[in-house]
């Protein structure tokens, strides 16, 4: 494989991983950081330039941000920390 063929298929590579629906919602800090290092991959082996690089990292922050977000909204499947209350240890009281 060539250059010219590496290029499209690496960057169909990561947008297939992009728009992994399950797995960015199961785990959206792990999307993000399997896309960065990805897009690093590329810069590193010089299929892309370094504001590419910065463009496909825009759109895995995107991705994440929207993962929590929606998480956030369906309180059935995701909770942040500040919904749970605290106890003391002995009494189980709030």
């Amino acid at each position: 494989m060539n250059f010219d063929q590496a290029k499209p298929l690496r960057l169909q590579q990561w947008r297939a991983t992009l728009d992994d629906q399950d797995f960015r919602m199961q785990n959206p800090a792990g999307h993000r950081d399997t896309l960065r290092e990805m897009a690093s991959a590329l810069h590193f082996e010089g299929l892309i330039n370094q504001l590419e690089q910065f463009e496909l990292n825009e759109m895995a922050d995107a991705a994440y941000w929207h993962a929590v977000e929606e998480l956030q909204d369906s309180s059935g499947q995701y909770r942040g920390a500040s919904t749970y209350g605290v106890v003391q240890v002995d009494t189980g009281k709030l």
